[in-house]
């Protein structure tokens, strides 16, 4: 979850794999967004609420309706001060925003920008630095004695790059990004299309 930074057992709620930011570092991707007037989402390693902003949100609004009950409003220094954070994230921004913010971070943190295909408009999310969803998978393979090297894995977006090295197949649907196809041993139909479902013949004996 949260490109690499928890690994969480849906069935106990036990959490085999964390990595966040170090306190320092996550103050200094806080105040880069604060620096242009921009509240984002701050997720945090917390069971109730696990994200939180501040009362007045810049990520997309249909974002923040999305967590539902699962999230936090209050002054977002004072959240980023007192818990392990794992990830910032601001959704349906403009093009400038996001690479801007994108560029400033990329020394300190693991920064991924893309079109947002859901709210329109740019999205950034920022994650520790060298940190990857494929962290979350190794994590996942040690705890159930699964050979790393054969792992299939899926995935469309700067942010799934080292994930797509690190499997042994690489699957990613058409509509992916171009450095994501790059990567590709097969492509798949789009999500909308019933692209994922192409899977299962590619794992099938």
């Amino acid at each position: 979850m949260l490109n690499g930074a928890l690994g969480l057992d849906l069935q106990t709620g036990e959490r085999f794999h964390r990595s966040g930011f170090d306190p320092s570092v996550a103050l200094a991707v806080l105040q880069a967004f604060q620096r242009r007037t921009i509240d984002p989402c701050v997720y945090v390693d917390h069971s109730e609420p696990s994200v939180w902003t501040s009362s007045t949100p810049s990520t997309h609004p249909d974002h923040i309706v999305s967590f539902g009950d699962d999230l936090g409003i209050g002054p977002l220094d004072d959240v980023v001060a007192s818990r392990l954070i794992l990830a910032f994230s601001l959704l349906g921004t403009t093009e400038e925003v996001a690479f801007t913010i994108g560029a400033e971070l990329s020394m300190v943190a693991s920064t991924h920008v893309d079109r947002d295909r859901q709210y329109g408009g740019f999205t950034i999310t920022v994650a520790p630095p060298r940190q990857s969803k494929w962290d979350g998978v190794v994590a996942y393979c040690q705890r159930h004695d699964i050979d790393q090297g054969a792992v299939l894995a899926i995935g469309d977006g700067p942010n799934d790059i080292e994930l797509l090295d690190g499997a042994a197949i690489a699957v990613v649907p058409e509509d992916g990004h171009v450095d994501a196809l790059a990567r590709a041993d097969h492509v798949v139909a789009r999500a909308d299309d019933g692209g994922w479902a192409d899977i299962i013949e590619l794992v099938s004996p």
